[in-house]
């Protein structure tokens, strides 16, 4: 990696992200710029999730907050409450972690979770799309 920062291929940007700089190596931070994104408000997330799905207020602030600002997460809770009740119990296994052996299974949980999320976004995502293949073919 320091190689290709140091000597990238013609026309390649490299984007790197992390949490803080301080996530980074010294040696990778010393060889990049530093762009720093502010994260938006949850009120201002809330706000757009409400104007383009018309959710209720609460609702999309609620999604707003489980999502931790990622607006398409945040419009996924909004609009699907399978995803959303998903959400909701990793959150509380996550909570609910009170030594060693709960923490496997909590992690076994949250794996399965993660998997069953997946699955469902992928199937609605396929049926858009043969929806689509479907009226461009005729």
């Amino acid at each position: 990696l320091l190689k290709a920062l140091e000597e990238p291929p013609e026309r390649t940007v490299w984007i790197l992200c992390a949490p803080s700089e301080a996530d980074l190596l010294p040696t990778i931070r010393s060889r990049v710029r530093t762009l720093r994104l502010r994260e938006p408000d949850v009120a201002d997330v809330a706000q757009l999730i409400a104007a383009r799905t018309g959710a209720d207020p609460a609702l999309a602030e609620q999604s707003a907050r489980l999502a931790q600002r990622h607006i398409g997460m945040a419009v996924r809770l909004a609009t699907d409450a399978e995803a959303r009740a998903r959400r909701e119990e990793t959150l509380r296994a996550v909570l609910g972690v009170r030594g060693v052996g709960t923490a496997v299974e909590t992690a076994a949980r949250i794996v399965q979770l993660a998997t069953d999320d997946a699955k469902a976004l992928t199937a609605e995502r396929d049926e858009a799309e043969r929806e689509a293949l479907l009226r461009t073919l005729g």
